[in-house]
């Protein structure tokens, strides 16, 4: 069965100052358990480099379904894949307490990268063997795209790509957007993201300023929008626990 779950403690970096588990720790979290599983499934960061290839999470989204989990609370992450499509592979991801109880579920969208040429490779260049999962939380195909409008623009922030950005494929790691859009935030108009959407569209590498634009769309929503010399960046929806 292709299934793989781990238990997990959220450590201090990971949580924000009411203790809660930030929305870049659940994304951390969600990409670490696809990277284990991965690994085991034989297709990890040095077997893929060796192909000349990388993974690249291209779209995710996340429900809050019944509470954030806390800083030190044992949880328990259980994630699997949809068949391959032409291009992409499809992961769900949940996080569950210990009592099993479902407290976050994700989707998500990934691609193989040739490293050298940065274009997209056929899925059917890495094939996944085994029975895939009968019991899934999401039927369709995951997008790889939100493709938000225009809105009134409520602020701007501005963030400069920094070395403890990056990840191994050497651009700003999935995890950090959700802190650009955090610290983009004031204290009075924090609180806990409880719904997200965020598609990656263009790399963000090391120097690069990153213009986080907040606006709201045509059905009132939170989006976000990461320029990098008018390039668009990522996108994202967000719906916070207030």
């Amino acid at each position: 069965m292709l299934e793989y779950k781990m238990e997990v403690i959220p450590h201090t970096t990971q949580c924000d100052f009411n203790n809660d588990l930030k929305a870049s720790g659940i994304v951390d979290i969600l990409q670490d358990a696809a990277r284990l599983h991965i690994q085991k499934l034989g297709y990890d960061d040095v077997e893929m480099k060796k192909l000349g290839y990388c993974w690249v999470l291209t779209y995710e989204c996340f429900e809050v379904v019944k509470r954030i989990p806390k800083l030190g609370e044992k949880i328990i992450v259980n994630t699997w894949p949809h068949e391959k499509r032409k291009l992409e592979y499809d992961r769900e991801i949940e996080i569950r307490d210990e009592f099993n109880n479902l407290l976050v579920k994700s989707y998500t969208n990934w691609v193989i990268i040739d490293r050298e040429k940065r274009n997209l490779v056929r899925a059917n260049e890495v094939i996944i063997e085994g029975e895939f999962k009968g019991n899934i939380n999401y039927s369709g195909p995951c997008k790889r795209k939100i493709n938000l409008g225009k809105g009134n623009i409520l602020n701007t922030y501005f963030h400069k790509v920094e070395l403890t950005d990056l990840d191994t494929n050497m651009h700003v790691n999935n995890a950090k957007y959700l802190d650009f859009i955090m610290n983009s935030m004031t204290i009075e108009e924090y609180s806990q993201i409880h719904y997200l959407e965020l598609a990656f569209y263009h790399e963000a590498l090391l120097y690069d300023e990153i213009k986080v634009i907040h606006f709201k769309n045509e059905e009132n929503l939170d989006c976000y929008r990461g320029l990098i010399k008018d390039i668009i960046c990522f996108e994202a929806i967000i719906k916070l626990n207030k």
